[in-house]
């Protein structure tokens, strides 16, 4: 694309090329893309933002996206969106580089990061640091502020107010629940949090999201296993923010 904009608007999974957006140039639309994506110093990737966190993913790219330096994300939102984290694109090659400049909606407050293989926007929810600072003493992830046997970590995935936390423990279907509060969003699993089984409490092994039984975003989503098998089993959720 080496002037003016190529919209993609539908399913283009099946072409597989590359898509190299010159300088300038915009890549824009919500469409699937079969193939890699490019976007070069003053390249534009515009994008919508979905209606709500965490509702759908607005972009998959089959291939890899790769961000030069001086790259321009364009975010365009029906409304004002809500305070939350929204998945912009899914790139299932993996990001490499940086988005450089990013011009968000009027009127809104925002970050985007790259988490794991997803290009995510993130509005209005504090990050660990601002949130340990106000909740739980500026602590970090791994120990327990206040004390209810609950890392702070675990608190700051649930969004738990200050103080006691209880515990999440087995139903009566030996399904163990904690609650997505919207800090981070369910695609970071496996990287800022996991749920983990054990047998001796020494030995921790991650579960693949495939087995998990629940995993949406937040602020109300949940996080959810069912415990299989027999003999003395552990369960734990381990959160490591960014």
């Amino acid at each position: 694309v080496s002037a003016g904009s190529l919209v993609i608007s539908g399913d283009s999974s099946a072409a597989t090329g590359t898509i190299t957006v010159a300088s300038g140039a915009t890549l824009g639309g919500n469409g699937n893309i079969g193939g890699n994506v490019s976007i070069d110093s003053t390249g534009r990737h515009a994008l919508a933002v979905a209606a709500t966190p965490g509702a759908q993913v607005t972009r998959v790219i089959s291939g890899t996206l790769n961000l030069t330096s001086g790259n321009i994300l364009d975010l365009t939102a029906a409304a004002t969106p809500a305070d939350g984290v929204y998945v912009l694109a899914t790139v299932t090659g993996g990001i490499t580089g940086t988005v450089t400049t990013t011009n968000l909606p009027g009127g809104v407050s925002g970050t985007v990061a790259i988490v794991g293989n997803n290009l995510q926007l993130t509005v209005g929810v504090a990050g660990y640091s601002s949130w340990a600072s106000t909740n739980a003493g500026g602590q970090t992830a791994n120990l327990d502020f206040d004390k209810d046997g609950v890392s702070n970590g675990v608190e700051f995935f649930m969004n738990a107010p200050a103080g006691f936390t209880a515990n999440p423990g087995l139903n009566s279907s030996k399904v163990v629940t904690w609650t997505n509060g919207g800090n981070i969003p369910s695609s970071a699993y496996g990287t800022q949090f996991v749920v983990q089984t054990s047998t001796n409490l020494t030995t921790w092994t991650d579960v693949p999201v495939g087995s998990l039984t629940t995993n949406t975003d937040g602020p109300a989503g949940s996080l959810s296993y069912t415990v299989t098998g027999t003999g003395k089993q552990f369960t734990r959720l381990k959160v490591t923010p960014n």
